[in-house]
């Protein structure tokens, strides 16, 4: 009797095993899909879908609210990425008067390095679009 109950339980607890990891497994798939038609767009789309996606599971948004919050988030996209463009402006602006600031105190080559330092950062930043 003692066998059987050990072979009982070794059966009950492999099978809560397999089940959890084949649980774990189905929503790593559905999450890496979810999360690949989130990045198949913009760096802005998907940040909006990011967003989305947090406020729907911290706020448990039913659909309805869940399609409402994106088409606010949609009519402010315009407003915040003035204001994103500005920001970036600014940062840049103030990171270019430190360095200038910053170049003054170097030897010649040390400037040279600075140099090849900026267009770097500007080619980077290029690249980004500016976000």
């Amino acid at each position: 009797m003692n066998r059987a109950r050990l072979k009982a339980t070794i059966v009950l607890a492999g099978m809560f095993l397999l089940g959890g990891v084949t649980g774990a497994g189905a929503m790593r798939a559905f999450d890496d899909r979810e999360l690949g038609a989130i990045m198949g767009g913009t760096p802005a789309e998907a940040r909006r879908l990011f967003q989305l996606r947090a406020l729907g599971r911290k706020l448990g948004l039913s659909p309805e609210q869940r399609a409402r919050a994106a088409e606010i988030l949609r009519q402010k996209r315009g407003e915040c990425a003035g204001l994103d463009q500005q920001i970036w402006q600014r940062r840049a602006r103030c990171r270019q008067q430190a360095l200038d600031a910053i170049a003054e105190l170097l030897t010649p080559e040390q400037r040279r390095r600075l140099e090849i330092y900026r267009r770097r950062l500007a080619e980077r930043e290029r690249l980004d679009g500016g976000t």
